[in-house]
């Protein structure tokens, strides 16, 4: 009769799962969803303590090197456009 293989057949059906399965699920519903109010306090607040580390990584921990032609310290009024 048919003469596929599952790897051919596969990919489609996966395809028309993907595109069922939120037409069965229905609308989003608003009134459903959660809102989270932002606490200031839950955040830990991250203090620049070098210029020569990333923020992410004030130690330094991940031995962060500035790489000169990537490098813009925006030390003027605009952009440097070659970098």
């Amino acid at each position: 009769m048919f003469r596929h293989s599952i790897s051919q057949v596969a990919p489609a059906l996966c395809m028309a799962a993907a595109v069922a399965a939120p037409a069965a699920a229905g609308p989003a519903d608003p009134k459903a969803w959660v809102d989270y109010p932002y606490q200031a306090d839950t955040w830990p607040i991250v203090r620049r303590v070098t210029d020569a580390s990333p923020l992410s990584d004030q130690r330094n921990k991940g031995h962060w090197k500035r790489y000169a032609p990537m490098t813009d310290e925006f030390g003027g009024t605009a952009l440097d456009a070659s970098k």
